[in-house]
């Protein structure tokens, strides 16, 4: 016979987190600390600080890490990448945020920028340009 035994845990918000996905979470973030979960539709998220950097952890229900995701500066980014950064610069635009999101296959950035008339949301590409996301 085999049982499978499920514990469920609650945090802020109330919201119940699998077990299975609290031990992952434990496995993979040993040091960190000030987790705060919630669920995102079929996802829980996880906010908590290692390192004295904030992240952003999405599990699925087996406790599987689906996305890692983290505020970095412009001078983080690879110099490819920061150098196709330097037009938009030169047309008066500043960065407002930018977020590392990795998952098991790939890094990636998003990066939100402004100038006094628009705002532009770009996303990274594997060959180290930046592709207008949203206008």
């Amino acid at each position: 016979m085999f049982l499978v035994a499920t514990t469920t845990y609650s945090f802020a918000g109330d919201k119940n987190i699998t077990g299975t996905v609290y031990t992952s979470f434990a496995e993979h973030f040993t040091g960190a600390t000030n987790a705060s979960w919630s669920q995102v539709g079929i996802l829980y998220e996880v906010q908590f600080e290692q390192d004295k950097q904030v992240y952003y952890g999405f599990y699925n229900e087996e406790g599987d890490l689906v996305v890692l995701s983290r505020h970095i500066s412009p001078d983080m980014l690879d110099t490819k990448l920061q150098n196709n950064l330097k037009k938009y610069f030169a047309e008066g635009y500043w960065v407002t945020d930018l977020f590392e999101i990795k998952n098991e296959n790939s890094v990636s950035y998003f990066l939100i920028i402004n100038n006094a008339d628009r705002q532009l949301e770009l996303k990274s590409t594997e060959n180290g340009k930046w592709n207008v996301f949203s206008k």
